[in-house]
């Protein structure tokens, strides 16, 4: 069994809205925890997404379409396992990308699922939740902030 199904098998999807992002997270056990302090100053919101190479169901070619459809707003990728090639275009692209152990961060972030989205407001606030793994789930999850920039035009 895969790793993707190990982890989806014994998690539930259900995500409390509106809890914080914390400011700050421990990614992998035993290391020091990283600063996401930035999602509260984003202007708009932010986009967290959270994959695992082991994972059949987590496509990343759906996210990077979303990354260039809305430059406007602050993107993360949270991945588990081996480095992968499309690194260099989130860095193109200033996408925050953390290397993690997802069920670590699962405490802090309860994520308990991969391919998952968190949407966040400009004050830390998640404010919709989900599977997401493929593009109608992400756009589906970003209306809050989808809405938020066509009032804004």
């Amino acid at each position: 069994m895969s790793d993707h199904r190990r982890f989806l098998k014994s998690s539930t999807t259900a995500y409390e809205v509106g809890e914080y992002i914390p400011k700050k997270v421990q990614l992998f056990q035993n290391q020091a925890s990283v600063d996401l302090s930035w999602i509260y100053e984003s202007s708009l919101g932010s986009v967290l997404f959270f994959l695992s190479g082991g994972c059949e169901a987590c496509d990343i070619n759906p996210i990077k379409r979303t990354i260039e459809h809305y430059p406007e707003l602050d993107f993360a990728v949270f991945y588990e396992g081996p480095t992968r090639e499309e690194e260099a275009y989130f860095v193109e692209k200033k996408v925050q990308y953390y290397y993690c152990d997802l069920a670590k961060i699962e405490k802090e972030l309860l994520v308990k699922v991969a391919p998952f989205q968190l949407v966040v407001n400009n004050v830390g606030q998640v404010i919709t939740a989900g599977v997401c793994n493929h593009e109608e789930h992400i756009e589906n999850l970003l209306s809050p902030l989808t809405r938020l920039l066509a009032n804004r035009k």
